[in-house]
């Protein structure tokens, strides 16, 4: 009786599947070997779709990098030259430099920094006089309102001196 409850599925011994194959008839082995080269096939073109996939995203990906990396260069160049025309102007107005030139002044200004912009101003200031007004001369002051020599006169005796000069 013990031999009547045995399943024979758990009796048999289980063979590898490469071992089935010669088993099995020539039209079921020719369906097996397409269906496993389909199989190979599909996974590399599974594979070759994926590869061409991340190429195409790592290309747009490095592309909009590059515009991006451009234009953050480019506004950083230009806040850079604003902060420094800034502090150049800064640096102009606290040296003494009328507001109508201080830009002209500050535009002559040389440094990396507000505190070589200021040594700078203070040193073109000196050497230019900038920011101090000239006061208007009167050509006759001194002679109360009348000459005796007309321009005309102060003229041709400058030309007459400058021709005799040879």
């Amino acid at each position: 009786m013990s031999e009547q409850n045995v399943n024979p599925a758990e009796t048999a011994p289980t063979q590898p599947a490469g071992q089935n194959n010669d088993q099995l008839p020539d039209w079921a082995r020719k369906a097996i070997s397409d269906a496993n080269s389909e199989a190979a096939a599909s996974r590399l073109k599974a594979k070759t779709a994926a590869d061409d996939a991340k190429a195409e995203v790592t290309a747009q990906f490095n592309e909009q990098l590059q515009t991006l990396s451009g234009e953050k260069t480019a506004i950083t160049a230009e806040r850079d030259t604003a902060t420094q025309n800034y502090n150049k102007l800064v640096a102009a107005l606290g040296a003494g430099v009328p507001g109508e030139t201080a830009v002209e002044f500050a535009a002559l200004l040389q440094g990396n920094n507000l505190d070589e912009y200021k040594e700078h101003a203070e040193k073109l200031k000196g050497m230019f006089g900038a920011g101090g007004r000239v006061k208007a001369v009167d050509p006759s002051h001194g002679f109360n309102g009348s000459s005796s020599s007309t321009p005309e006169d102060a003229f041709a005796a400058l030309f007459k001196n400058s021709l005799t000069k040879k």
